[in-house]
């Protein structure tokens, strides 16, 4: 799994990196106190005691622990919270993804169904055409048997 560092990430890495140099310099503060205190004091055969010497060293220590505990309970939570959120923009991404395929079904179907559609129109209105050619034939035969039949009747006249 591939991380990436974002601002948070950056600020604990130099919180780190802070935290770090501070316990360096108390560590050498520390080193240098004892040797000091022993030769101003007068008494070289008595070396200074532990509690008194890294007491102030101590305190410095204990809070960089502190700071740093909760640097990396902080990291921590921003880890989950990253995880979460990554698997929250997968999940996204992959109903995005099915989003855009139905999306493209829909539209294609409506193209399919406009194109049904015209034809359909298209072969309504040639059928009316064809309809109405017939119906004028039919009143064009109409009016040829009444003429027909006026003629026989003028022509039984005539004979009979």
């Amino acid at each position: 799994m591939l991380i990436v560092l974002t601002a948070p990430d950056a600020k604990l890495a130099d919180l780190a990196a802070s935290l770090s140099k501070q316990l360096a310099a108390c560590s050498g503060r520390q080193l240098a106190e004892p040797a000091e205190t022993a030769t101003t004091a007068g008494d070289s055969k008595r070396p200074p005691t532990l509690s008194t010497a890294q007491s102030p060293g101590n305190d410095v220590i204990t809070g960089l622990r502190t700071d740093l505990a909760s640097a990396q309970a902080t990291r921590t939570t921003l880890t989950a919270e990253l995880a979460s959120l990554n698997s929250t923009l997968t999940s996204l991404q992959v109903s995005l993804t099915r989003t855009f395929t139905t999306a493209n079904s829909l539209a294609r179907d409506k193209a399919l169904l406009e194109r049904k559609l015209q034809d359909r129109d298209e072969e309504l209105r040639e059928k009316r055409k064809m309809l109405e050619g017939v119906l004028d034939e039919v009143v064009a035969l109409t009016m040829q048997v009444n003429l027909l039949e006026q003629e026989r009747d003028g022509v039984r006249e005539k004979v009979g």
